[in-house]
Formats: C-alpha cells, sequence, structure tokens
C-alpha cells in the first residue's frame, strides 16, 4: 500500500500527532508512506534508518526555460526576458509563474498565454528579489474591494467555506461571487468543493501567508473576533471541528473569554477520544487566555482545573512520572493550598500519589491514597469513593499487602456503574471500574485465585472494549498481560503484548509501549529461546526507565533475570537481580521479593537452600500464595538433586493441597507431577 499526505506545513496536532505514530510503525508495516512539505516544516524522523529525505532542488536552466516556453511562446524578443528570469528566479517554478503574472498584470507582457510579447524594453523590466515579494505586489495592486476579500479568506484559513466568508467580508452574495471570480482567474483562489457547502482554498500556502501577513495587527483581531461571532450565529451547537477553529480564532483574535472557554471544550473533546497531544495544545491555550483575564472569577480554581488537564496530558504522553509532570505538580501544589477542597483539589491530589506511587516512594503514595479517602467519605461522593479505593488498593498492592488491596478494590468494583460512569479524563485518564477490576485480577492472582484472576482480567478488557475508550483499553490489556504472565500462559502474553505495542504507538502512550515490549520479549525467549527477545525486553526496560518510573522497573528486572536464566546468562540474570536489589530500584514494589529470592536461589552456586527458604518465608508473610508453589516447586527440585526426595515431597505437598482453584496452571501441574512420581 501507498499512502501519500501533501502540504503538511498546513497539518492539524491531529493529523500530526497520527502520522507520528503511522511513522513508527513502518518498520513492521507492508506501507509506503509519502510526504511533501515545505521547509520550514519540522519533523522528528531524519534520523531514523528507514526514512528517505529528497530534496526538491530548483529547475535546472534547460527546465527553467521549456516551463517559461509553456507560459510565455517562443518569439525571439522574449529570450532576453527569459534569461533575466530564469536568473532571477534561481529555478523556483512558483517564482517563474508569479513573475510572469506580474509582468502581465503590469502590462509589460502583453497578448495571450504561450503567445506574449514585450511591451517595453527589457532594461526597463523590474523583476521583485523573492516570491514573497512578488506576491505581496501582486496582492498591493488589487482593487481594493477584491484585496479585502483576499485578505478575510486568509483570516478563515486553509478552507474558506463560502457561508463563512459572505458575513466576514460583508458583501452581498452578488458582490461577493463577482470577487471570487476575479481572484480565481488571478489564481489566487481555488473553487475546492461544491457539495455539500461551496468552499474555496489558496491555489498555494505561500498566498495565504502573505495575504494574512498583510493585514496590520488590528485588523486581524478584528477578523478573528468576527469570523468567532459569525460561526456561533451560524452553528449555535457546533461540531468538534468547528470549536476547535472557535478555540482557534478567539485566541488569535484575542477574545479571551472566548478563548479560554472554546479551548478548554477543545481539550475535553481531544480527551475523550485520547488525542493527548491535541489536548495538551488546547489546555496550554486555555491556560494562556485565562492569564489575560487577570481578574476572573475563581481565577486559581480554574488554573488548577487546567493544571490538572496538564498533567493529564503528560501523563498519559510522557509517562505517569516524567520530569515534565513533576513540575506541574509544583504548580498545582501552590494551587491546592489557595482553593481549598474542590473536586479538582481531589483529582491532582489522585494524580499526585499515582506520580509519588510510580516513582517508587510507597510511603508517601500511601499517605495521600488514606487522605483521599478521607476526602472521598466526607463528600459521599460515589464517584470519589471508587476512585479513593481504587488509590488505597494499588498503594496496598505494591507494599505486597494483597488482602487489603483486593478489599478496597472490590469495594470500588462495588460502587461501579458501567452504563453510568464514564472515563475520568483527569484523574487517571480511564474508566474507575476497569482500572479497578484490572487491579484486582493482579491481587487475586497473588492471593492464590488464579481462575479469578483471569476472569477479572477478561472483563475489564471486555469493558473497556465496549467503551471504546483507547487508554482504558490499552491498560487493562496491559494488566491482562500481567496475570497472564503469572499464569505462565506464554503465548497469550505475546498475543496481547503485541496488542499493547500497536494500540500504544498509535495514540503515543510511551508508558504502557514499553511494558508491552517486556512483556513479548519476555514470552518469546521463553517460548522459543530467541536472543531477540531478550533485546526487545532490554529495549523496553530503557524505554520505561526513560518515562521516570521506579515502581516498574522491578518486575521488568525479575522478568529480565528469568530471561536471561532461559538463555544460559546466569551472569546477566544476577546482574539484573542485584539492580533490582540496589537503593533506587529497591524503592519499587515489594511484590516481586518471593521472586527475587527464588531466582537467586536457582542462580547461585553457593547459599541457595538460604534463598529457597527467604522465597516461600517471604511468600507465606505477604500471603503471595500463588508465588508459594513456585518457590516450593524449585526448593524441592534442588533437594531432589541431593537425594532428600521425602522432604521435597512433604515440602510440595502441604503448599499444593491448599489450591482451591488453578489446577490447570503450569505450576501446580508441574508439582502434581512431582508428586506422582515420589519426586523420582
Amino acid at each position: 500500500m501507498v499512502a501519500v499526505f501533501e502540504d503538511l506545513h498546513w497539518i492539524d496536532a491531529d493529523t500530526q500527532a497520527f502520522l507520528d505514530r503511522l511513522t513508527e510503525s513502518l518498520p513492521t508495516s507492508r506501507l509506503l508512506l509519502a510526504v511533501n512539505y515545505r521547509p520550514e516544516y519540522r519533523h522528528g524522523w531524519g534520523a531514523k534508518p528507514y526514512c528517505t529525505q529528497i530534496t526538491i532542488d530548483p529547475l535546472p536552466d534547460e527546465s527553467s526555460e521549456e516551463l517559461l516556453r509553456a507560459l510565455l511562446g517562443s518569439g525571439p524578443d522574449l529570450q532576453p526576458l527569459k534569461r533575466l528570469l530564469v536568473e532571477r528566479t534561481e529555478g523556483n517554478p512558483f517564482f517563474l509563474e508569479e513573475c510572469v503574472r506580474t509582468l502581465v498584470e503590469t502590462g509589460a507582457l502583453q497578448g495571450a498565454a504561450g503567445a506574449y510579447r514585450l511591451a517595453q524594453d527589457v532594461g526597463h523590466v523590474q523583476v521583485p528579489p523573492t516570491v514573497r515579494a512578488v506576491l505581496a505586489a501582486r496582492i498591493d495592486r488589487l482593487p481594493p474591494g477584491n484585496k479585502r476579500v483576499l485578505q478575510a479568506a486568509s483570516a478563515i484559513g486553509k478552507e474558506v467555506p463560502l457561508a463563512l466568508l459572505q458575513p466576514v467580508a460583508g458583501l452581498s452574495e452578488e458582490e461577493l461571487g463577482q470577487v471570487l471570480k476575479r481572484l480565481q482567474t488571478g489564481e489566487f483562489l481555488d473553487e475546492a468543493r461544491l457539495y455539500p457547502e461551496i468552499e474555496y482554498s489558496f491555489r498555494h500556502a505561500l498566498t495565504l501567508d502573505v495575504a494574512f501577513g498583510s493585514l496590520v495587527r488590528e485588523r486581524r483581531r478584528e477578523l478573528d473576533a468576527r469570523i468567532v461571532e459569525t460561526i456561533e450565529r451560524l452553528d449555535p451547537d457546533p461540531s468538534a471541528r468547528q470549536v476547535e477553529r472557535l478555540a482557534h480564532h478567539s485566541f488569535r483574535g484575542e477574545v479571551w473569554d472566548k478563548a479560554l472557554r472554546y479551548s478548554s471544550e477543545a481539550g475535553a473533546r481531544a480527551f475523550a477520544r485520547s488525542a493527548h497531544e491535541e489536548a495538551l495544545h488546547h489546555v496550554d491555550r486555555a491556560l494562556e487566555a485565562l492569564a489575560q483575564l487577570a481578574d476572573a472569577p475563581e481565577q486559581k480554581t480554574l488554573e488548577l482545573e487546567l493544571v490538572t488537564q496538564r498533567a493529564a496530558a503528560l501523563r498519559a504522553l510522557r509517562g505517569y512520572a516524567a520530569p515534565e509532570v513533576e513540575k506541574v505538580y509544583l504548580r498545582a501544589r501552590e494551587l491546592c493550598r489557595d482553593v481549598g477542597d474542590t473536586p479538582d483539589r481531589f483529582r491532582i491530589e489522585w494524580q499526585q500519589m499515582q506520580f509519588f506511587l510510580v516513582r517508587g516512594d510507597l510511603g508517601t503514595a500511601s499517605e495521600l491514597a488514606g487522605s483521599l479517602l478521607e476526602s472521598a467519605e466526607r463528600r459521599q461522593d460515589r464517584g470519589l469513593l471508587i476512585d479513593a479505593h481504587l488509590a488505597n488498593g494499588m498503594t496496598r498492592f505494591h507494599l505486597a499487602d494483597f488482602a487489603a488491596a483486593r478489599d478496597h478494590l472490590e469495594r470500588g468494583v462495588a460502587l461501579y456503574r458501567p452504563e453510568a460512569d464514564r472515563p475520568n479524563f483527569f484523574t487517571h485518564g480511564q474508566d474507575p471500574g476497569v482500572f479497578c477490576l484490572a487491579y484486582l485480577a493482579w491481587a487475586l492472582w497473588f492471593l492464590g485465585y488464579p481462575d479469578q484472576a483471569r476472569a477479572r482480567a477478561e472483563m475489564a478488557v471486555g469493558i473497556a472494549q465496549q467503551k471504546a475508550h483507547p487508554f482504558s483499553h490499552v491498560s487493562a490489556l496491559t494488566f491482562a498481560a500481567r496475570v497472564y504472565q503469572c499464569r505462565r500462559d506464554l503465548e497469550k502474553v505475546r498475543r496481547v503484548a503485541e496488542e499493547i505495542v500497536s494500540l500504544s504507538r498509535d495514540r503515543g502512550f510511551a508508558y504502557y509501549e514499553a511494558l508491552g515490549h517486556i512483556h513479548r520479549g519476555w514470552a518469546v525467549v521463553l517460548m522459543e529461546g530467541d536472543e531477540a527477545g531478550c533485546a526487545q525486553l532490554l529495549d523496553g526496560y530503557t524505554a520505561l526507565e526513560g518515562t521516570g518510573t521506579v515502581l516498574g522497573l522491578r518486575g521488568a528486572l525479575v522478568q529480565l533475570a528469568e530471561a536471561c536464566q532461559r538463555l544460559g546468562r546466569v551472569d546477566r540474570a544476577l546482574w539484573a537481580l542485584d539492580r533490582a536489589e540496589t537503593q533506587e530500584q529497591g524503592r519499587g514494589t515489594q511484590c516481586w521479593e518471593a521472586e527475587l529470592a527464588r531466582l537467586r536461589a536457582e542462580l547461585v552456586a553457593e547459599g541457595a537452600d538460604r534463598w529457597h527458604r527467604a522465597a516461600l518465608e517471604t511468600a507465606r508473610r505477604q500471603r503471595a500464595r500463588s508465588l508459594e508453589p513456585r518457590a516450593a516447586l524449585s526448593h524441592a527440585k534442588a533437594l531432589r538433586a541431593r537425594g532428600r526426595r521425602g522432604e521435597a515431597c512433604e515440602l510440595l505437598a502441604g503448599v499444593v493441597g491448599a489450591f482451591t482453584e488453578g489446577a490447570e496452571t503450569v505450576e501446580l501441574r508441574e508439582a502434581r507431577t512431582f508428586l506422582s512420581a515420589g519426586g523420582g
């Protein structure tokens, strides 16, 4: 397939975000992407090995002369003029065309296209030094009425609906029609569309730029304000596209109250479809507009609301604990001291709880979670209570208090109303019930309920798909991958991880894309023993670290250690375990303590018994029942290798017999096989 995008210098934020994601997918897609743009357009693709940039060089002299022969004709008296134009325009075809139009309009050339003759000595012909100067001169020579219409069209933008242009230009239908015909004849505008409404467009981007640049600032502001008033009158219930247009023109027209309103609304609509880059642009515009309204009522409350939204967009794009997010929280904390107990304060404090959690500061995160629950209970707000129980469930989970985590998460699920509750765009950015179910699934697996865990994880994915909210969906898939990883369902891990990477790349979710690469790499190594999987896992780990997270790194290092163990790279596996236990990494989640001990027992030459006992004791202390058979089976195998089969079977039988579900999971099947063979 070949996809072509033209004139990227006119691209909007949403399309730019889509194009960025599309370019990231090219290495694994059967797609040729061709784009063109002016030199001032900037992108980040140049360094990619699969990107080839072709500079369109100026026309060589012979090609310029061929173009001029078509435009002017072949008369011998034209030859000196052609040499002059080739020299001055330096092979720019648009410049050549505009020069010819200028010479015709000023009377230097007479006759018909392709058969012109010089009406004056070539020595008196004036050729402006740049194509902008040519365009500016042509626009200045237009009759005043024509020039005003062209300028009004330039204020509207590249696409110029006739229904909008007429009231903005202030002309009758007949008068405007005559002016537009003249502007088309002069090749300033083209009729771009006849249905469902007549629409014009600029022949060239530079024409729009020069026409708009010819407006003085006050006239620009006046036109933009009139465009806003006209759109409001024509469309009292504006579509998403019109809201974006209203936000753009009200901001540029310095109609600050409307810029604040429409930019905020455009941002909210962008959040609803998980277009976080676009949402960030609109929120930043709204903050600039608010700054101009120094005496606005409840200014700090409004600023806190917008700062909350800005943090939500940045978390989705850069990661929950990225440095940019931290800077936003510094301002948010200042505002929280001034606004008192409001829903926006709850939202920003929830985000801060998650920030400290992801940074690995479990103590501060836990304190904030407790404060959130107190606030929600004081208000008796069902939505806030769901989020507060979610916050406490998350913090208790990573403190390895799985039973308390389950209690909070089940309370959150009980309060959830799937048909009524919507994604909390400005708290955690997800559907609250989906998030609760996903975390509950993970907690249930650790508590020894692998079948219930799988059912809850798949329920979360199903609801997220039904809600059609991409951020909730990719989060639910990530938790499903974690549950499948814990259950050792390798093929499902790989399949779901590939979906996570694809969705995250499409939407720019850096944090989840990194996790997807980690899960896929881990699954590939354990299934196939493929070194390429280990490389992907390491790439994912590096990307995850780049988002500022500490919380998830220990889990990733456990997966890396397992992958290296599978490949026989013991030194590398021990490096991963050592790194997981360093001071910085040690600030992360505590749920993998038993696994860290078990893996070390299997990798070290001496002291394995001590680590085996530590793994089993830790699993029992944390009530992580699903880690017990894993630790016990590992220890039993080591005991069998030393001829202590009876002790090995006794150890394993006591663990396996306590399970009421999950009979078909990998560890329990292997444990039963071990016991049925009497440890042989």
